[in-house]
């Protein structure tokens, strides 16, 4: 009998203590997934927030004309006139090496899985202290377009730590701006599918 009031008492000290965990543990979850409820919203409004603040600048940026001594340097290391290796519209990647590496390659995986289904004509425009670097990430993802080192542009939109596409003419004027969000790639999927449709229709404005 000694042995079961014991253990009856020892129940009933220790179910308040259990009732007590329960009830702080699921203050805590429920806490804690307030919490991270809230910074979803503030990451997502953070994201929705920034793209509408560079839209701004793909609309300022859109009819922008580069000079017409404007120079490249080719993989082969030779500076040629943009304008004697543009000779139809054709759709600029633009990154730089001050980018992040995820946000600048979230693109090149894009190049190498959706083959099909983007331009083919595709020209990548990079900004580094050697074009040997943009050369390797164009081998990590077995991309094969062509591929230009630049110097500073003056397109309002390349003040921005964002990788960018347009649509650039034989006149070298700019079009079709758009701003290549890594957390948002179905947007940049959902681009490069129009901008497909409109070089194949020749309707590039």
């Amino acid at each position: 009998m000694k042995t079961e009031k014991y253990i009856l008492y020892g129940l009933y000290t220790a179910l308040p203590c259990c009732l007590i965990a329960i009830i702080t543990m699921s203050m805590t979850i429920r806490q804690y997934t307030r919490e991270l409820h809230s910074d979803k919203v503030f990451f997502y409004k953070e994201i929705i927030e920034n793209i509408s603040y560079l839209q701004s600048y793909e609309i300022i940026s859109n009819g922008y004309q580069l000079p017409a001594d404007f120079m490249v340097t080719t993989e082969e290391g030779q500076q040629v006139f943009l304008k004697d290796v543009i000779d139809a519209p054709v759709l600029v990647y633009r990154f730089t090496e001050e980018q992040c590496i995820d946000c600048v390659e979230q693109q090149f995986k894009i190049f190498s899985s959706e083959q099909q289904n983007i331009p083919q004509n595709i020209i990548l425009w990079g900004s580094y202290s050697n074009i040997r670097k943009i050369k390797v990430i164009k081998n990590t993802f077995g991309v094969d377009f062509r591929s230009y080192n630049v110097g500073k542009i003056d397109i309002p939109l390349d003040k921005f730590l964002n990788p960018f596409f347009f649509v650039i003419t034989p006149d070298l004027t700019c079009y079709s701006f758009f701003t290549a969000i890594k957390e948002n790639p179905a947007m940049t999927m959902l681009y490069l599918t129009t901008i497909k449709t409109k070089l194949e229709d020749k309707n590039i404005n």
